[in-house]
């Protein structure tokens, strides 16, 4: 990304933003429809805050969601970029693919062997040429930064409306569930969570801690093995970060409805807004691998002689 105000900032970061401010906002203005009249500058902090919150997002997005959207010709999920020139695949024309690699062996010497299908190395090979390509077909055209900004905004709205979904079926289960006992179970329960994601978020920082801590208490390693929704292992790391912040939404919600004394006509309410979530999330989803697609071959298509001589001109 450039260091300047783009389509990237728009799309990855602000939309996204503004939409998760918006859905946890939301209830409270149902419930209260005074709080509808914004006034200029809380319109301006939304913004801001809705910025800011879109870098998590981005952030967790980009952890979540894989970017191997593409299948080979084996069905195994693969980097658009590297699928797209494989001999089976038929999205570029055969004319381009050869033009490309001559390019990029006379430009950064790297073979693309867009004769063979992409096995581990040749891979490596070609996801190398995508992103010394990628900046120089950014400083002649708009279209691939477009497009990466695009599926960006197509995985963070996914994360969002998937979070979103959680968030309203905690306020619907407090609309007809207001126990007490139950609440303080899910405000201890919101602790952990919070807990949990800052081990998670810590990454390299928070395994050595619970490898030092499980060498002084070997009870932990069994937990950890009961307990498989606390375990930040590599295989499960995706899952049990989804897991995490899904249970935390859902929670936050029911914590939220009790306190704000729900009246019964909007339970039906919120139950439809939590399903457009859902049906919105898994939409978003289908999308992001298309814009996915569509960037990576937005980048070899427009990789060219004139790309590389804009690249020599001072």
């Amino acid at each position: 990304m450039s260091e300047r105000f783009n389509f990237y900032d728009i799309y990855g970061y602000l939309i996204p933003g503004l939409v998760l401010v918006t859905l946890l906002w939301l209830p409270f203005a149902m419930i209260n429809p005074r709080l509808m009249k914004a006034s200029l500058g809380a319109a301006a902090a939304a913004l801001v805050v809705g910025y800011i919150v879109g870098h998590f997002i981005a952030a967790t997005a980009g952890d979540l969601i894989s970017a191997r959207t593409a299948r080979d010709q084996d069905g195994n999920a693969e980097y658009p970029s590297i699928v797209l020139l494989n001999p089976s695949s038929h999205k570029l024309s055969l004319s381009l693919k050869k033009r490309l690699a001559d390019m990029v062996r006379i430009q950064f010497a790297l073979e693309l062997q867009v004769d063979k299908e992409a096995d581990k190395e040749i891979g490596e090979i070609r996801q190398a040429a995508f992103y010394l390509c990628r900046p120089i077909v950014n400083k002649i055209t708009a279209y691939p930064e477009q497009f990466q900004g695009l599926y960006a905004m197509m995985s963070a709205l996914t994360i969002v409306f998937a979070l979103g979904f959680c968030y309203m079926l905690g306020w619907r289960v407090a609309a007809y569930w207001d126990i007490f006992p139950v609440m303080i179970v899910a405000q201890f329960g919101i602790v952990i969570l919070l807990l949990a994601t800052v081990v998670y978020a810590a990454g390299g920082v928070g395994m050595p801690l619970f490898t030092a801590l499980q060498r002084r208490a070997p009870w932990l390693d069994t937990l950890r093995k009961r307990l498989p929704l606390l375990a930040v292992v590599p295989k499960r790391a995706r899952l049990t970060a989804l897991a995490i912040l899904s249970l935390l939404l859902t929670l936050s919600g029911y914590v939220m409805g009790t306190s704000a004394a729900i009246p019964s006509g909007y339970a039906l309410a919120l139950l439809v807004i939590a399903l457009l979530c859902l049906t919105a999330a898994f939409r978003f989803y289908s999308q992001y691998g298309y814009f996915a697609n569509e960037f990576a071959k937005s980048v070899w298509t427009y990789f060219s002689p004139q790309a590389v001589s804009h690249k020599s001109t001072p």
